[in-house]
């Protein structure tokens, strides 16, 4: 620092003034002498990071943020470092009609981008990969008309990969949103690679939402989104999908630790390629928004088979309900809860954890149907295994919230509590939703959590 501070005033300025914000703070604080030289280029950083620290588009007719900044940035690549958050909503303003929302909807009549910006956008995409894929629902096949209708799916994909200090993304897939896929799986990709790029290396909290009441963002938004070397927190509402076909891809490994997933509707096989990336996932959410969302299987008990299989070493809180009146997928077996190795918080319907006795029951119209040679299905008529609910719970558990309990199970969960000490020794709280209770049910259940020391409320039911 001697060296910098015996230096003419003038040069040391054109050194501050060149110094990124953060570099440029911690380098004026450092002496007196530098922190009087920099008022003036600190003060001009203040400005630029109240201008553009969260970054949010309008929906005003005369709006046109994003536009606007990636004109700047590109300009100016310094003005990228004071972004630190983005925030995409589904009103947000582009340049067309707003009855429209497609930019190959577009007609001449439409308001569109001036031309200098179309020139200047259409120039950097042309450097970059900005390749959708050739599906049907894809953003237009040409580069050059989306940007020139006044697509923000191109824009949208230039901007976020020019934000380096980029720390918190919501984004709803409003528009053409094929350009940003496209873009988030080639850095996917190529964070797996030994010398990755630094394309969203600081992205940490990320919010994913479906634009519509009805229908779904793809699932493969999460599966690249996590693949990012600092995402710690991903949130989807409305995230659907089957798994994608073709070979798997070669991608990062995830360090997320919070997956949320609220209204949605994967298949298995979609949920098993995320959970497959995750090194170290620690809480999982799951409501399933059922055909409103998409027309996939709710399986849960394979979604718990998969939890254990790749999150089984991790997981310190699950929870799995249906919100949206499905019908469960009920070839999977059930699982032991107990291979959950560090699970504190468990949130479950009844007939996730719990085994319907009458599921092996066959269909009284085929026991006796004669088999091939003449044959006949042996009855079994040996009676069914009592479930010892303490059995199917891991010994770590703290708090267990139950919906969809009926009535005539109330019983199983009072011999849980009667076996507290030998096989939960942790649990503290619980929270039973139960199918329409009689008085008599909520008091025998509040006597028995009282003599295992265990707090009991009433869950609500989905």
């Amino acid at each position: 620092m001697a060296i910098l501070t015996s230096l003419p005033a003038e040069l040391q300025l054109s050194i501050l003034e060149l110094a990124l914000p953060d570099d440029l703070i911690n380098l004026a604080i450092t002496c007196k002498q530098l922190w009087r030289l920099a008022e003036g280029p600190v003060k001009q950083h203040k400005a630029l990071q109240s201008q553009y620290r969260s970054l949010t588009p309008g929906a005003t007719r005369d709006d046109h943020t994003l536009w606007d900044v990636l004109n700047a940035i590109i300009q100016n690549p310094r003005i990228a470092y004071y972004i630190h958050s983005v925030n995409l909503p589904a009103e947000r303003n582009v340049y067309w009609d707003s009855e429209v929302w497609m930019s190959n909807q577009v007609r001449p009549e439409h308001e569109h981008p001036p031309s200098e910006y179309v020139e200047l956008f259409t120039a950097a995409a042309s450097a970059g990969p900005l390749k959708p894929d050739d599906r049907e629902d894809s953003a237009p096949s040409r580069l050059e008309t989306a940007i020139a209708n006044g697509s923000d799916g191109p824009i949208i994909a230039l901007l976020l990969p020019r934000l380096p200090n980029l720390k918190q993304l919501t984004y709803v897939d409003w528009g053409d949103r094929d350009w940003l896929l496209d873009v988030l799986k080639q850095a996917a990709v190529a964070y797996a690679a030994p010398n990755p790029p630094l394309d969203f290396r600081n992205l940490t909290t990320v919010r994913l939402m479906h634009w519509d009441t009805e229908l779904c963002i793809p699932y493969e938004f999460v599966r690249y989104l996590i693949c990012m070397p600092a995402v710690r927190l991903l949130c989807g509402h409305m995230v659907g999908g089957e798994r994608a076909s073709g070979g798997p891809l070669n991608l990062a490994r995830s360090r997320v630790t919070d997956l949320e997933f609220s209204y949605s509707a994967l298949s298995r096989g979609a949920m098993a390629d995320i959970l497959s990336g995750i090194e170290a996932l620690e809480r999982f959410t799951y409501e399933c928004g059922g055909v409103m969302v998409d027309y996939t299987d709710y399986d849960p008990r394979g979604m718990v088979a998969d939890l254990l299989k790749y999150a089984g070493h991790s997981l310190e809180e699950l929870s799995v309900i249906d919100v949206g009146e499905s019908e469960p997928d009920e070839t999977s077996p059930h699982n032991s809860f107990a291979g959950f190795q560090k699970l504190r918080c468990l949130t479950l319907d009844w007939n996730v954890l719990v085994p319907d006795p009458d599921e092996e029951v066959e269909d009284e119209e085929e026991k006796d149907k004669p088999l091939s040679q003449g044959f006949y299905t042996e009855e079994n008529t040996e009676p069914a295994l009592e479930v010892n609910l303490a059995g199917f719970l891991p010994s770590s558990l703290e708090t267990l919230k139950l919906a969809e309990c009926p009535s005539t199970e109330v019983d199983l969960i009072i011999r849980m509590l009667e076996q507290k000490e030998a096989k939960l020794p942790k649990l503290s709280k619980i929270r039973i939703g139960v199918i329409w209770p009689s008085p008599d049910d909520i008091v025998k259940l509040s006597k028995a959590a009282e003599a295992a020391g265990v707090e009991f409320r009433q869950y609500r039911n989905s």
